[in-house]
């Protein structure tokens, strides 16, 4: 049986379709990662907590499995806000956490981070570390076991009780590791005990350009009350370095009184 040029031209032109799908298909241009993202909360303070209850505890979420992804851990991501009872402000804290919930629970769920981050400008958690006179990271380290790490956050010192020292922890396999020597801000590499007066402490101040702190339209509270929420995100990278961020979870909000050197 004969075939026609057309026919011909029609099959060579129906190859040269299929091998164009399968490169664009199979060289991975398109692939998109999706990070499981930590999901539980042990300890959540909310705004008026005593000294006690100041501390957040979650647990991390490691089952990320890609051959060719670089799942790098959970990061911490913090926010200063000048007050939280001010409805009326568009930035205020109340109305940023319900919006990200609101992105949290939706389809897209990793544009909860986007807004986070490049929205409301969230920052990194940094832990200052003696041994190295300078800053690290405050990231919780994947170490390719698929194990859950519980992690423990405190902020500010209260007194110099050990128990209630400002510091990051978290547990793996059975050792509790402590991230750097204490929490610092991201921007100047301060610390969130607003009310003492070391070297490295200070508090947020209006108008000094400090990306981490939301001011509303109205000054700070009388007494001069700051709040500080936090969410963890579990963050990887594929082989060309592209990030890829999971969905948020919001660990709480603690209040740190500038006119007390304890909280």
């Amino acid at each position: 049986m004969r075939t026609s040029c057309k026919e011909f031209k029609w099959f060579v032109f129906s190859l040269f379709l299929t091998g164009c799908f399968f490169l664009t298909t199979s060289c991975g241009l398109d692939m998109v990662y999706y990070i499981s993202s930590p999901e539980t909360v042990y300890h959540r303070p909310e705004y008026s907590s005593n000294f006690e209850e100041r501390y957040f505890e979650f647990s991390t979420n490691e089952i990320n499995d890609f051959s060719d992804f670089v799942f790098l851990g959970t990061y911490v991501y913090y926010k200063i806000y000048s007050r939280y009872d001010d409805p009326s402000s568009s930035s205020d804290l109340m109305s940023e956490r319900d919006t990200l919930y609101s992105l949290s629970v939706s389809d897209n769920t990793t544009s909860a981070a986007t807004k986070m981050i490049d929205t409301y400008k969230y920052q990194p958690l940094q832990c200052y570390d003696d041994t190295v006179k300078g800053p690290v990271p405050c990231l919780i380290p994947a170490d390719g076991t698929g194990d859950r790490k519980r992690v423990t956050i405190r902020l500010t010192d209260y007194q110099d009780i050990s128990e209630y020292k400002a510091r990051v922890t978290y547990k793996a396999k059975g050792e509790e590791i402590e991230i750097g020597s204490y929490p610092i801000r991201n921007n100047a590499f301060t610390t969130f005990n607003f009310g003492r007066t070391g070297d490295k402490d200070k508090k947020p101040e209006k108008g000094a350009s400090e990306e981490d702190v939301s001011y509303t339209d109205f000054e700070p509270r009388a007494d001069n009350t700051f709040y500080v929420a936090l969410y963890a995100v579990a963050v990887g990278r594929d082989m060309y370095y592209t990030q890829y961020y999971s969905n948020i979870l919001y660990l709480g909000c603690v209040p740190i009184n500038a006119n007390e050197k304890d909280n």
